[in-house]
C-alpha cells in the first residue's frame, strides 16, 4: 500500500514537472528564454520545452504597434506656438536586443518620439510645419530610426497629425 501512494505522488510529480515544462509561443510572437536572468535562447512561435524553475520566457510580440504622440505644444523656429500630434508605428525585429538594450522599449520609443517630434517641429518656420508634412514625417523616421536600430526596433512609419496654431491669450486690461 505504501508502494502504491509513493509511486503515485511520484507519477503526479512527474506529469507536474512535464506540463511546467512545455511553452506556448502565440503566433505574431516571439520568446526569449532566460536561463537564471541571463539570455539563454530565442523562440519561435509554437509549443517549446523549458526547464521549469530555471528558465523563464519573455514573450515579445513581433506585429507592427502604433504609438501616438502628444498632443504637444512647441514652438517652431521662428517663435510661433503650435499644437502637434503624430503616430507612429514600430516593429520589433530583434527580440532579445528589445529586451537587454533597453529597459523598456515601449516606454523608450514613446519618449524618442516626443523628443524627436519637438525637435524637427523647432528646426522649422511656421509655414513649412504647416506644408511640409512628408519632409517632417521623413525627418521624424529618419532620426529615430538611428537610436531604435540599437534596440532592435524598426520605425515603420511616421504620420503627423494635425498642426494648429496657438493663439495668444487676450491681454489683460
Amino acid at each position: 500500500m505504501a508502494l502504491l501512494v509513493v509511486l503515485t505522488v511520484w507519477v503526479v510529480l512527474v506529469l507536474v514537472s512535464l506540463f511546467r515544462s512545455v511553452t506556448l509561443v502565440p503566433q505574431g510572437f516571439s520568446g526569449v528564454v532566460l536561463r537564471f536572468g541571463r539570455y539563454h535562447r530565442d523562440l519561435r512561435s509554437g509549443l517549446a520545452l523549458v526547464l521549469p524553475s530555471i528558465d523563464r520566457v519573455i514573450r515579445v510580440d513581433l506585429r507592427e504597434q502604433p504609438h501616438a504622440v502628444g498632443p504637444l505644444q512647441v514652438l517652431t523656429r521662428d517663435d510661433v506656438p503650435v499644437t502637434v500630434s503624430a503616430i507612429v508605428h514600430v516593429q520589433v525585429l530583434d527580440p532579445r536586443a528589445a529586451l537587454l538594450e533597453v529597459s523598456n522599449y515601449k516606454i523608450a520609443v514613446g519618449q524618442l518620439a516626443v523628443f524627436t517630434l519637438r525637435q524637427v517641429v523647432d528646426e522649422l518656420p511656421l509655414a513649412d510645419v504647416l506644408s511640409e508634412r512628408r519632409q517632417i514625417n521623413a525627418a521624424i523616421q529618419q532620426r529615430m530610426q538611428q537610436v531604435t536600430d540599437k534596440w532592435g526596433v524598426r520605425v515603420n512609419l511616421v504620420d503627423l497629425g494635425p498642426v494648429s496654431r496657438i493663439d495668444a491669450p487676450p491681454a489683460a486690461v
